[in-house]
């Protein structure tokens, strides 16, 4: 007895090379009882003795063979000739300019960006010549001290400034107070001042008179080019012309009997709070 696979076997020659049928699916009904196939068309019912089977005429794809030598490449062919050029198609005519839209609302101000940090500041340049003096601006912010240089000889001193106007009952204690003007007793320039122990601007009594590091607090008139950092706290609220000068105060008339009044002018400058 055949089965339904030998059957299959024998059939697929037949049928493949058969050009009336028009699937490549066989279909058939197998006795499930005696073991015989039926070939039947599609769609045709089996007995109830027979269970309906069916399969294809061709089998799987087999799997691709390799690929064989690429051959020599044949001449080149001729060239063909150039066609002709088409001619240029005329200007189409320009559009009429539309019509300019609506101003539109102006946008929200932006938000301000943080301030860049601040550069450091360049040598100085050489100085020019002076000119004109011009009216006294508002006085900018107190920059910071720059690092103190070694201590010159002290210049000369400079003429008394005015002595202003003091009530007459502070006349009278100062007359008290001090019978010598003001001057230590070895003199009014007799001692230089530790610039370690002096922040500048700051008043020292003492009985010693300094002449470097500290000046006679007398009202004396000095050069901003050589005490920068004392004129930066001062200004002109002693005197000068707040240009090329600046005054001191003068506190020879509030000394105790054979002490001095210095100030500072080199030294540690104060830190800002």
């Amino acid at each position: 007895m055949l089965s339904v696979k030998s059957l299959a076997v024998l059939f697929l020659p037949f049928l493949g090379g058969t050009a009336a049928l028009a699937t490549t699916t066989v279909h058939a009904c197998y006795d499930k009882g005696t073991g015989i196939v039926r070939i039947v068309s599609a769609g045709a019912l089996c007995y109830s003795t027979e269970q309906a089977v069916s399969w294809n005429e061709e089998g799987p794809t087999g799997p691709k063979g390799a690929t064989g030598a690429t051959g020599p490449e044949g001449p080149a062919g001729p060239a063909g000739a150039k066609g002709a050029t088409g001619a240029t198609g005329a200007i189409g005519p320009a559009g009429p300019i539309g019509p300019t839209g609506a101003k539109g609302a102006t946008g929200a101000t932006g938000a301000a960006g943080a301030t860049g940090a601040t550069g450091a500041a360049g040598p100085a340049g050489p100085a020019g010549p002076t000119g004109a003096t011009g009216a006294t601006g508002p006085a900018g912010s107190v920059g910071p001290a720059g690092p103190s240089g070694s201590t010159g000889p002290a210049g000369p001193a400079g003429p008394t400034g005015p002595a202003g106007t003091i009530p007459a009952n502070l006349k009278t204690l100062s007359g008290a107070l001090s019978t010598n003007g003001g001057v230590a007793y070895l003199g009014s320039s007799f001692f230089q001042r530790d610039t370690s122990l002096c922040t500048v601007g700051d008043i020292v009594l003492s009985v010693n008179g300094y002449g470097s590091g500290a000046l006679p607090a007398d009202g004396r008139i000095l050069p901003i080019s050589q005490y920068t950092a004392v004129f930066s706290l001062v200004g002109i609220n002693f005197g000068g012309d707040g240009t090329t000068t600046f005054g001191l105060p003068d506190l020879r008339g509030f000394a105790p009997q054979g002490l001095q009044y210095s100030i500072c002018v080199a030294g540690i400058f104060p830190s800002a709070l």
